[in-house]
């Protein structure tokens, strides 16, 4: 599936694209605390940690979860190789006073053999795995208490699927989402509780930065034929959600899944 979601990536997108070596390094504001409010998953959470509790975030970009959790635990221990992520995290714990987030820059395929922590969390990283099942019985290996994982309920890209369709003439393939976790939860007999919440959108921003981003998620260098597609598809399929914030026709709140079960020991 998502071989597949790649491969038609490299086939319409713009031959010129390169993928920077810091993939995440023009992502970096829309992964902090102060991108977007993530208190409705972190108010669900609170009630299943304690004051002692050391949490690992897996993925933890630019702290957005990280950082709400060091106000409740121990200690946090943010996993995050993205340096223009980790950079960000760190200022922004500086800024609010935090000194128990502990900084691992690697990925979870590299991250210490003797890691332990209570708690296990991860937030929108499981649509680029193509090893979902190792990545949560890496979870599993890491907690004492409770793993969990967060996504959208639905397709990732759902919303922009418009835009795709316009400038690459067909649907976007999608990439693993909610029901792909839960079928390998199943085969390993985890059998987790969900909870769904309704989280409302967000733009894609002014719209040199909305530009920007869809240029990315697309492959897309300026100046190309692509390019020109999107600009008309921009015109037509993103609108004005006030000072100037470009963002897509389609307002509805999104759907947000919460995935959590015991770790037996």
């Amino acid at each position: 599936m998502l071989d597949a979601a790649r491969a038609q990536l490299d086939r319409l997108g713009d031959p010129e694209w390169t993928t920077p070596a810091d993939r995440y390094s023009a992502r970096v504001e829309s992964f902090r605390g102060t991108a977007r409010s993530d208190d409705g998953v972190v108010d669900m959470l609170v009630p299943h940690l304690s004051a002692d509790d050391r949490v690992l975030d897996v993925g933890a970009g630019a702290g957005r979860f990280s950082i709400p959790f060091a106000r409740q635990v121990k200690q946090v221990v943010a996993l995050e190789p993205s340096p223009s992520m980790a950079q960000a995290l760190t200022a922004d714990a500086r800024s609010a006073g935090l000194s128990n987030i502990t900084l691992l820059g690697v990925p979870w395929e590299d991250a210490p053999d003797d890691l332990s922590v209570e708690v296990a969390f991860s937030a929108h990283v499981v649509y680029s795995l193509s090893r979902i099942e190792d990545f949560l019985l890496f979870l599993e290996r890491a907690a004492r208490r409770w793993a969990a994982v967060v996504l959208f309920g639905g397709p990732a890209h759902s919303r922009l699927n418009p835009i795709w369709q316009k400038v690459h003439a067909e649907n976007r393939l999608l990439n693993p989402g909610l029901p792909q976790l839960l079928s390998v939860l199943w085969s390993l007999d985890r059998y987790p509780d969900v909870a769904m919440l309704d989280v409302p959108p967000w733009p894609l921003g002014a719209p040199e930065r909305a530009r920007r981003s869809l240029r990315r998620r697309m492959h897309i260098v300026p100046d190309s034929a692509a390019d020109e597609r999107l600009e008309s598809a921009m015109e037509t399929l993103l609108a004005d959600w006030g000072d100037g914030q470009l963002g897509p026709t389609d307002r509805r709140a999104m759907k947000l899944a919460i995935v959590r079960w015991p770790v037996a020991r």
